[in-house]
């Protein structure tokens, strides 16, 4: 689905590049207009997410406060409303939906990311998923072979240098411990295709299968 602002001329790139959650302008460079219009975008976006999560919270999910206050080191899912499970021969095979991962990426700040695979394949038992996530700078670049070349579009007028770099956080679901942080639990509870949902916030959620 495009974004409010990706048509031609304004060009943010929020929603074809969710994973650039920070604009970082540079001195002595032009500011191009698509950057500004991605900036609104990123701020919307962000804020669309926690009020997702607030809204999942609301509707009937419960957490710990204690667990809540200190959850700042560990990610956290939107919602556990998406997630679905469905059994093939000897495995369950798990789907996170639309959620996004919010992850820390310093003691000070946290961002929404959108994860690159939102389904795993786990033993009929259930198991632990966890979440990596990493960030790191982007630099804008005028080489095509460059990851940072989609920054600039010289929309700052038509003599403009490459315009601003980018933070780049990103995330993805997994069953490795290694390098990765626990997400949430799922718990077959009985023989009947029942399982529970148990994330770092407490929240719960149970699917029969």
């Amino acid at each position: 689905m495009p974004s409010p602002l990706s048509s031609s001329p304004y060009n943010s790139r929020n929603l074809d590049y969710p994973k650039y959650s920070f604009v970082a302008f540079k001195p002595g460079t032009p500011l191009q207009a698509s950057e500004l219009n991605e900036l609104q975008e990123n701020v919307l976006m962000q804020l669309t997410h926690t009020n997702k999560f607030l809204y999942d919270i609301a509707a009937g999910d419960t957490y710990s406060t204690t667990s809540f206050l200190g959850s700042f080191n560990f990610p956290i899912l939107t919602t556990l409303n998406e997630i679905t499970l469905s059994l093939s021969d000897s495995n369950l095979t798990m789907n996170i939906g639309s959620s996004w991962i919010n992850v820390p990426i310093n003691e000070q700040y946290r961002v929404w990311t959108k994860p690159s695979n939102v389904s795993l394949t786990l033993p009929t038992t259930g198991g632990i998923v966890y979440s990596s996530y990493e960030s790191s700078f982007i630099v804008c670049s005028s080489n095509s072979e460059d990851e940072g070349y989609i920054f600039n579009d010289n929309s700052g007028g038509a003599d403009s240098s490459c315009g601003a770099d980018r933070i780049k956080v990103s995330s993805s679901i997994t069953l490795t411990s290694a390098s990765a942080v626990q997400l949430f639990t799922i718990q077959a509870i009985t023989e009947s295709d029942e399982y529970l949902i148990t994330d770092k916030l407490n929240r719960t959620r149970t699917i029969v299968l």
